[in-house]
């Protein structure tokens, strides 16, 4: 409205300038032209004046001059005969000024020039007069004429009306495109703050409403809810395993992936439900006037949704999603409350699958993850972290084999921080690459025992970086150590995830004379096909098997793996050895080595090397060691 008030004054303000100039320069033109015919009249009246009075013999009367200027001069006229600057006889208009005439004989009398025909203007205390000068054919006299101007002309009258009837026209033109230039013009600034705001409240990507957006509505909902005292439930949900996509896939898929999400979302909420992209692949959910039952139903419907795989160009993708749910006023009365408690639910889901409502329990949790995640790669940089080695023992020689290089967090203010806790953060906010780069340094550098392999494990992440065989090796040429005294420990799902390129960065490891080890096999839900196709050499038993053979299954399951692992020539390692009868059932059935509490715990380099040292193994070690 303020532009367009802006924009009507500036043109009425141009328009009238316009014409004020064009009004004043008309005029003044009109009113010289104008002039010059008065003068050019006055001159014939002036000859017609001296044609009569050629003939007269003499000085004419007065009476004869003012009966010719009576009978041919217009009213308030004045007629001079003069000869020389000697004679003056005037003739004037009964009502004609003393004064004048005494000005006029004063002005005549100063006259210089005496040329054939003059003419001009006469400023006397009576009025401006214009005069003509007229000579007499065939005598030394000559006649002057002056006729009092009779104010503005007829022609500029007649402009002048014409010039405010125009103007009024064009003024009133004016305003009309002033008003419809300035409808259009705020018509489209309408529609450009319209497309600004919701820009300001809308997911560029999905369309879908921001946090911004969904903050305005959570405050709504909190007004109706406090009015008609009913609940409602707010969902915060993200992607199981969206970075992997983004990371094998690229972002165009990961961007398509959220758009479909965002769809299958909104098809599967009520009307008056409401969706939210808070950014990356996180949304939120506002369901009015639901109760925890209906949050449950609805959450379940969501899974639902969700588990048939995306079609994305032809690629078929898997998304599955953790939601947390806080409700009002159970969990929270105010929309930042309910926000924290439904991200701390959500973080719970993460751990249990599927989805969970806010436990209060969880705060404590959730706040130390979320300063843990946030101090992760300064602790690296500030030298927090340290290493620990769990030997591993080799059952048909009886002594340390290997050591696997385990990462231990001694935090300033919260004490030690295990790798089961701290390892996740680091895939999760990618200070994984980071931390296996200093690990590998770390144990190069501290090399507790030169005789014996280091294993190190690897991330999945780890697999999709291109540049990690060249850094590896940039590492042991710096600390010239062995390749073949390192080990890499890679998990079968992390091979799984995308076996072409895991096949492509292992054999370039193993180019480089570096052994590779199965990790936790027996977890994972993977074809065994990829056995026989990448370059290992170690192929370890998940703990979990090794704990509990008392069980026949789990004995079933290690019988048939270490089995398995010979058959195809890889040397076995038992992980999880805590009690002697666990031992010798392993070694009854052939297994390599092993690894556990029975032997040791993980140490620090200094202790490891005063455990070495002392042979503390030993004893355990010839106990395994009969048989063999």
């Amino acid at each position: 409205m303020r532009v367009s008030r802006q924009l009507l004054g500036a043109v009425i303000g141009v328009t009238m300038l316009a014409l004020l100039v064009y009004g004043v320069l008309a005029y003044w033109l009109t009113q010289n032209a104008d002039l010059q015919k008065r003068l050019e009249l006055l001159g014939q009246i002036g000859q017609e004046i001296a044609q009569r009075l050629a003939d007269t013999k003499g000085t004419p009367a007065p009476h004869t001059l003012e009966r010719l200027r009576s009978q041919l001069a217009p009213a308030h006229s004045v007629l001079l005969w003069e000869t020389g600057n000697e004679a003056l006889v005037i003739a004037a208009d009964p009502q004609t000024d003393e004064a004048l005439l005494t000005a006029l004989l004063s002005w005549q009398q100063n006259r210089q020039s005496r040329e054939a025909t003059e003419e001009g203007r006469f400023d006397s205390p009576g009025g401006d007069y214009l005069w003509v000068q007229s000579p007499l054919p065939g005598r030394a006299e000559e006649a002057l004429l002056l006729l009092e101007p009779y104010g503005e002309s007829p022609s500029a009258s007649t402009l002048r009306s014409r010039l405010v009837v125009s103007g009024i026209a064009i003024l009133w033109i004016a305003v009309w495109v002033a008003l419809f230039l300035s409808a259009r013009i705020s018509r489209r600034l309408e529609e450009k703050n319209q497309a600004l705001r919701h820009q300001a409240l809308h997911d560029e990507l999905t369309g879908l409403p921001n946090r911004n957006l969904l903050l305005d509505r959570l405050r709504q909902a909190r007004s109706a809810a406090q009015r008609h005292g009913l609940p409602f439930a707010l969902f915060l949900m993200d992607l199981n395993r969206f970075k992997e996509v983004n990371d094998t896939l690229g972002h165009h898929f990961g961007d398509r992936l959220l758009q479909q999400v965002g769809k299958r979302l909104g098809a599967s909420l009520r009307e008056n439900d409401s969706i939210a992209r808070l950014g990356g692949d996180e949304f939120a959910m506002l369901l009015p006037e639901t109760d925890r039952h209906g949050a449950s139903v609805c959450a379940g419907r969501i899974h639902q949704v969700l588990q048939h795989p995306f079609d994305i160009e032809g690629v078929r993708i898997e998304a599955g999603a953790s939601i947390g749910i806080a409700l009002y006023p159970e969990h929270g009365e105010d929309p930042a409350s309910l926000l924290q408690h439904a991200d701390v639910a959500m973080y719970q889901a993460k751990r249990s699958g599927g989805y969970a409502f806010y436990d209060p329990g969880q705060d404590s949790h959730s706040v130390r993850r979320l300063r843990l995640m946030g101090e992760l790669r300064s602790a690296i940089e500030q030298g927090q972290l340290h290493l620990h080695y769990q030997p591993m023992l080799d059952l048909r020689r009886g002594e340390p084999a290997a050591l696997e290089v385990l990462s231990r967090w001694r935090h300033p203010d919260l004490g030690s921080v295990t790798p089961d806790e701290f390892i996740p953060m680091a895939e999760q906010t990618g200070t994984i690459h980071a931390l296996t780069v200093w690990s590998l340094q770390q144990a190069l550098r501290e090399d507790p025992a030169p005789d014996l392999t280091l294993s190190l494990n690897l991330s999945p992440q780890c697999l999709q970086d291109a540049a990690l065989p060249e850094a590896i090796a940039d590492l042991l040429a710096r600390f010239d150590f062995p390749a073949t005294r390192l080990q890499l420990e890679i998990t079968e799902n992390a091979v799984m995830h995308d076996l072409q390129r895991a096949r492509q960065l292992l054999n370039r490891l193993h180019d480089l004379g570096i052994r590779l080890a199965i990790d936790d096999f027996g977890t994972g839900f993977s074809s065994l096909a990829y056995l026989r196709e990448l370059p290992f050499d170690e192929l370890k038993i998940d703990k979990s098997f090794v704990i509990d053979m008392a069980e026949e299954n789990n004995l079933a399951i290690v019988r048939t793996i270490i089995d398995l692992g010979h058959n195809l020539h890889y040397q076995v390692v038992a992980e999880g050895v805590e009690e002697p009868l666990g031992l010798e059932r392993l070694r009854a059935l052939g297994c390599d080595r092993v690894q556990g509490f029975l032997f040791s715990r993980p140490q620090p380099a200094d202790a490891l090397r005063d455990w070495l040292r002392e042979g503390a193994w030993r004893q355990t070690g010839r106990a395994a060691s009969r048989g063999a």
